[in-house]
């Protein structure tokens, strides 16, 4: 039947259109969030201050920890590496003009089909398998993922470098990056941390979305390290490069440095 010559069901079939937007290829959700990310240039700044602004707003995009801890075992760390590993294919997936997905069931199957994420300290080959599973759900791509550590990281996996560059930890377009650091007590180790690097500033510093707080940003600095002349030096992050750390502040080690690129198939 001729839709153009029958307006009762032209504006029947128009409704049921706007009623049932999984039936159609167009999505009125996910066409809104590219527009508004490719005219800012599609940087990852403005892939994950978008993603943010609508976290402020009371609709969940990037993940929080919280909710997932209770799929970490008692005697294991947090969730904090599985979720920045979701919050990192949120952006990748605007960058890639889809919709961001929802976090509980996409989280519940990761943990599901790599059970070790429940142990919570999450080694370099883990996180690695992780991001891999998660391309699944970037149709039409696939990633490439480059790990690198620091000379004081006990992880075994990834390529050792020397010194802190800009080159690490700049993010070139269709990328993100996560770092991992250690978080130290008293000299002691008491487990790593993982965020995504949203901004590398030209003063050395780094913006990151922390899965503790994702609508907020968090800002770092890089200092250098080296404690007597026979120790390897090491580089700890600080908020601020002038002001003395309290005695009681943990100190955090940069450790590892997952770079994960979009492409095209």
């Amino acid at each position: 039947m001729n839709l153009n010559r029958s307006p009762t069901l032209l504006r029947i079939w128009f409704c049921f259109y706007l009623l049932t937007p999984s039936v159609f290829p167009l999505d009125c959700t996910k066409t809104l969030t590219s527009i508004s990310v490719r005219q800012k240039g599609e940087s990852l700044f403005d892939v994950y201050s978008e993603l943010q602004k609508v976290q402020e707003n009371g609709k969940t995009k990037l993940a929080a920890q919280n909710p997932f801890l209770h799929h970490i075992k008692e005697s294991g760390g947090g969730a904090c590496a599985s979720v920045t590993a979701f919050n990192l294919l949120q952006g990748l997936r605007v960058m890639a003009h889809l919709e961001p997905l929802k976090a509980g069931s996409i989280m519940w199957r990761a943990f599901k089909k790599i059970p070790e994420l429940r142990d919570g300290r999450v080694t370099n080959v883990q996180m690695t398998q992780l991001l891999n599973y998660f391309e699944k759900y970037l149709p039409n791509h696939h990633l490439n993922i480059n790990v690198q550590r620091a000379a004081i990281s006990a992880d075994g996996e990834g390529k050792v470098w020397k010194k802190i560059t800009p080159q690490l930890f700049e993010v070139k377009p269709n990328e993100v990056k996560i770092l991992s650091y250690q978080v130290r007590s008293d000299g002691q180790l008491l487990g790593r941390h993982f965020v995504v690097i949203k901004k590398y500033g030209e003063d050395n510093s780094i913006v990151v979305v922390d899965p503790n707080r994702p609508e907020k940003d968090y800002t770092y600095f890089f200092k250098r390290i080296k404690t007597d002349k026979n120790s390897e030096p090491f580089t700890q992050l600080v908020r601020s490069l002038t002001s003395v750390p309290s005695p009681f502040e943990q100190t955090l080690i940069v450790d590892s440095l997952f770079t994960v690129q979009l492409k095209p198939q």
